[in-house]
């Protein structure tokens, strides 16, 4: 699965755009789209072109394309789309969503128009997403970048590549939209926190009490993570929930990773497991059964 969207730079006539300006906008732009990618599904692939536009303009093209072995739910992709265009329309929020979505089911293939209830999951995960502030800092970095350079008098983005957006952003908004509205640089944070589900692999349990870190392997790689679930640690070390000691069991959790900010890079510092959703004894294996939870008011419960 795909989809595209592109960034468009309109510039004064007879100048070009500067290199250097275009590829931190291009960097800025990618950053803020892997970060909603992230938030909404880990698994997406990014991959950025360049396309030469018209005379007087350039665009930059982005191909958002999902790993091929890990299946998703196709309007994660239209969402990304929906919200860079909302990110880059003049007109602002509400203009923005109806234009991205009319862009979106237009360009669509017609096996793939969208139903009333895609477009109203595209619409919540869309409010998400902007209400949320997702990516805010990096679209802001993105407007910095732009001000750079006096050949860019406008900037717009369409699901159609090298196409001008009927809504373009004037040079004059990029200050306000770059967080600027005073004259002053705006700090980014340099410490963060995101929860997200993983599917982890059981290197080493800990069958003890306490708070010692587990091991586990991941798409990033092995880590270490204490397990903060302390009702399937109780079941666990109460023999409820019995973990086989074969390889490759497999942990389907929601994993809290604390990320600091340094050389222009977000690094994980800290990950912990926050919640225990399901475990397999192995790849093709059926899943262990966990117990219920109890309700709150259940008298047996201690």
């Amino acid at each position: 699965m795909q989809e595209t969207v592109s960034l468009y730079l309109d510039l004064e006539q007879g100048q070009k755009a500067d290199l250097e300006v275009v590829s931190r906008v291009a960097i800025a732009l990618s950053e803020a789209i892997r970060e909603v990618a992230y938030v909404l599904d880990p698994s997406i692939e990014i991959r950025i072109e360049f396309v030469s536009g018209t005379e007087g303009s350039l665009s930059l093209n982005n191909v958002l394309r999902t790993i091929a072995d890990k299946a998703t739910d196709p309007e994660t992709l239209r969402t990304i789309v929906v919200v860079v265009v909302l990110w880059f329309a003049k007109e602002g929020a509400s203009y923005g969503f109806q234009k991205g979505m009319d862009l979106v089911v237009g360009s669509a293939p017609i096996t793939q128009k969208l139903s009333e209830d895609d477009i109203a999951k595209i619409a919540d995960r869309v409010k998400f997403v902007i209400d949320g502030g997702v990516a805010k800092q990096q679209v802001e970095q993105v407007y910095r970048e732009l001000e750079r350079d006096t050949a860019i008098k406008g900037v717009g983005a369409t699901p159609l590549p090298s196409k001008r957006p009927d809504s373009i952003v004037p040079r004059e908004e990029f200050s306000t939209r770059s967080g600027d509205i005073n004259g002053s640089v705006e700090v980014l944070p340099d410490r963060r926190e995101r929860v997200s589900e993983e599917v982890l692999t059981l290197i080493s349990p800990v069958l003890l009490p306490g708070s010692r870190r587990w091991r586990f392997s991941s798409r990033e790689g092995e880590f270490g993570a204490p397990i903060q679930d302390q009702e399937f640690l109780d079941n666990l070390l109460s023999g409820t929930i019995a973990l086989p000691m074969t390889a490759g069991i497999q942990i389907t959790a929601e994993l809290k990773t604390v990320e600091e900010f340094r050389d222009q890079v977000w690094h994980p510092t800290e990950r912990s497991v926050s919640k225990v959703v399901s475990v397999k004894a192995a790849p093709g294996q059926s899943s262990l059964p966990l117990p219920a939870s109890r309700p709150k008011n259940d008298p047996g419960k201690k």
